[in-house]
């Protein structure tokens, strides 16, 4: 059989045209670029838990991106870190594994000539430059309701921060508590039921929270019918289960309960005497159930800035005593036989006369060693105690004249404070170096002016957050959380 010469023609010419397209295809030579920086050039307040991110105009060469082609620096020093390559090969992750020595400080990275393109088009180098936070915002403001001041709040770790807080509605004077646990895969703060209260009647205010096999705790006030009582409620993970009322004597009013576990969960608050126109601190022991409260601390004295602690069997309680003989902040410690009162007097700094010390806060080692914390003559002071007197920890906390301790943690092996300091009353953190023998700021200031109330708490892993609040350009007092900023473990 014939062939058609002209179809056998068109034919070869084909291939030999297709021949020719493939091997005249363009060639790659055109480098790939930085599309997008997270964070920013230049940015402030990146965070050391998330990846610093570089996207390219194209996909680079897996094997040219690795720690030579990358270069790190915190204030100019090298930290250890890790380099990956996103799956389509378009973005390079950083991640600094080893903790600055000081925050905040300044991040620089050095994007090399040897990362490269598959067909080896290699990249124009690239620095990039931004500054890490010290203090870094857990969500934003926690206030229920917009329009209500915080009046209250307390602090503490149940599987991440777990703040409470009281709110008090400006046009009715009722108060409400709330309790919230910081959420940090999801990035917010989910509430743990609604109100604490314990009946949309009452008024509910100064919560103190405490973490007890388990389960978080939550001491509070209330006015029940007029008359001011003494509530508990635990968190069964689910609702809220109260109490009854404390009150050791049922006809007087109750006030600002603390809590504190130890080998039992303790409670202790004050009760008004209306008669003889004093205070006097009750506490109780819960362990299955409350115990009846025991008002055999002290009494006939204002009670004034008192705070509570226990470990183990062991419990102690602070506050300013105005019932005879020297006034001042002092130490009480309970057995649950009887009290006896720690160095026979009161807190002394400065060993002078005429300075009243106050103000206290109490904190415990976990080898059961007490630490005080208290204000005297215009300075904030700390102390130990050894088993038979107190020992000064260093000269002064305070660097200023205006001051105010807010409170104080053992953690982490060392003593940390908690205090405004400053001009503008400014919120430090500061913890004692053992090794320089000096009180030393973590970071620098969490917050300036208009501020309130503040509270510490830290991570198994030994981090520290803060909550506080303070008065907004509204007039409204608002509760903030911040965390220190971290590497991840």
């Amino acid at each position: 059989m014939s062939r058609n010469p002209t179809i056998v023609a068109m034919v070869l010419g084909f291939w030999v045209m297709s021949a020719g397209l493939v091997g005249c295809q363009t060639k790659d030579v055109t480098p790939p670029r930085v599309v997008s920086l997270d964070p920013a050039e230049g940015a402030t307040g990146a965070r050391l838990d998330r990846p610093f991110v570089a996207e390219f105009s194209e996909p680079l060469d897996p094997a040219s991106v690795n720690a030579q082609a990358v270069e790190l620096t915190v204030d100019g020093a090298p930290l250890a870190y890790v380099v990956e390559l996103s799956d389509d090969g378009r973005r390079l992750r950083l991640w600094i594994s080893e903790q600055p020595p000081r925050l905040p400080a300044t991040v620089t990275v050095e994007l090399k000539e040897a990362i490269r393109d598959p067909a080896g088009n290699r990249l124009q180098p690239r620095r990039w430059s931004f500054e890490l936070a010290d203090w870094v915002p857990l969500g934003g403001v926690l206030n229920r309701d917009p329009a209500h001041d915080v009046s209250s709040l307390d602090l503490t770790w149940w599987n991440g921060p777990l703040v409470v807080w009281g709110e008090v509605d400006p046009d009715t004077g009722d108060a409400s508590l709330y309790a919230a646990r910081w959420n940090d895969d999801a990035g917010r703060w989910e509430p743990l039921g609604e109100r604490l209260n314990i009946s949309p009647q009452t008024s509910c205010d100064y919560p103190s929270v405490a973490v007890f096999e388990g389960d978080p705790w939550v001491g509070f006030q209330c006015f029940v019918r007029g008359k001011a009582q003494i509530r508990a409620a635990r968190w069964d993970g689910g609702d809220w289960q109260r109490s009854d009322a404390l009150n050791h004597d049922p006809d007087r009013p109750a006030f600002t309960p603390l809590l504190a576990a130890g080998s039992d969960l303790y409670g202790a608050w004050r009760e008004w005497d209306t008669q003889s126109s004093s205070y006097t601190l009750v506490w109780s022991a819960y362990h299955g159930a409350w115990s009846p409260g025991r008002p055999d601390v002290v009494s006939g004295t204002p009670l004034s800035q008192w705070d509570f602690t226990a470990h183990g069997a062991t419990l102690w309680a602070a506050y300013t005593d105005e019932s005879g003989g020297p006034a001042g902040a002092v130490v009480d410690e309970g057995n649950g036989q009887g009290w006896t009162r720690l160095g026979g007097g009161p807190l002394d700094g400065d060993g002078q006369q005429g300075t009243l010390s106050g103000q206290v806060r109490l904190t415990v080692a976990p080898s059961g060693e007490l630490h005080a914390l208290w204000k005297e003559g215009g300075a904030v002071y700390a102390a130990r105690w050894s088993g038979g007197s107190w020992v000064s920890i260093g000269d002064r906390v305070s660097t200023t004249t205006r001051n105010y301790p807010h409170d104080a943690v053992f953690a982490g092996g060392t003593l940390w404070v908690l205090l405004a300091d400053g001009a503008l009353e400014e919120v430090y953190l500061r913890y004692w170096d053992e090794d320089a023998t000096a009180w030393k700021n973590l970071a620098g200031a969490i917050y300036k002016e208009n501020r309130y109330e503040a509270r510490v708490t830290f991570s198994p892993g030994g981090w520290p957050m803060v909550a506080w609040t303070a008065m907004d350009p509204e007039g409204v007092v608002r509760l903030y959380v911040v965390g220190y900023n971290h590497v991840l473990p």
